[in-house]
């Protein structure tokens, strides 16, 4: 499984990692041991879908009706503990929660569900770059033809991650999973897998923004679930307390 780890360094693979889901996906993963992938062609940035649509017609009519990164979904987390910008962005109606975990959980999470002659082609995990035009131009350049050439290797899964300096403030880690030797079938959309929440999940931090009374609510239903680690409400807006001395 080490080889499925693409830009980590030793420590950086037991470092913690995070992501804000909503309530529905936190539901899922705690009520159902429900976790899933998404597929490239419906993540949010053009960039990487012109990416993805050049790679597709650059292969031979007869492949290029599907295109390899058909085959791929992909999961975004952050080595982020929190931000103001983050939880703004992915938690748009205030009452998402944050997970965590770490890149060597959740890249076995995957690699231990998946059959054993075919899994290391399959499950990756990796560190995203943040480069500019220029290096953009250089990389696309001098790795296109690679990722092209090969379904069985890291080669395509390191074509996913690379992003302009715009999203710095991510510091991503994508979780990716190559279905192509895969015989199951998949909506186009997301590639769902099962867990175990209280193997992979470390603890669960909701939105600063969220009503008390609802936090309690869901903190209630994810305990009965059987999740025993620590459930809180992020304390980012809120004033320290001073203890000021009188002069």
């Amino acid at each position: 499984m080490e080889k499925n780890f693409i830009n980590f360094s030793e420590k950086e693979k037991d470092e913690p990692i995070y992501r804000i889901v909503s309530i529905e996906t936190l539901y899922k993963l705690i009520g159902y041991g429900q976790n899933f992938l998404s597929s490239p062609k419906i993540w949010d940035d053009p960039f990487e879908k012109s990416i993805a649509g050049l790679i597709e017609d650059w292969r031979e009519p007869d492949e290029a009706r599907v295109g390899f990164k058909s085959y791929f979904y992909g999961q975004c987390w952050s080595r982020t503990r929190e931000s103001d910008a983050m939880w703004r962005i992915y938690s748009r109606n205030k009452n998402g929660a944050r997970i965590k975990t770490t890149p060597r959980k959740l890249l076995n999470s995957i690699y231990s569900k998946t059959h054993t002659d075919i899994r290391d082609g399959c499950c990756y995990i990796g560190k995203v770059s943040y480069l500019n035009t220029p290096q953009l131009k250089e990389h696309l350049e001098k790795n296109l033809a690679m990722w092209i050439l090969g379904y069985v290797n890291d080669r395509i899964p390191q074509s996913f991650l690379f992003k302009r300096p715009a999203f710095r403030h991510e510091n991503e880690v994508r979780l990716i999973y190559n279905s192509f030797m895969d015989t199951h079938k998949y909506d186009l959309r997301n590639f769902y897998y099962l867990i175990r929440p209280m193997d992979l999940i470390e603890d669960i931090v909701f939105d600063p923004r969220i009503e008390y009374e609802e936090f309690k609510k869901h903190k209630k239903f994810l305990i009965e679930k059987g999740f025993k680690k620590r459930i809180v409400k992020s304390k980012l807006y809120s004033i320290p307390e001073l203890n000021i001395k009188r002069l």
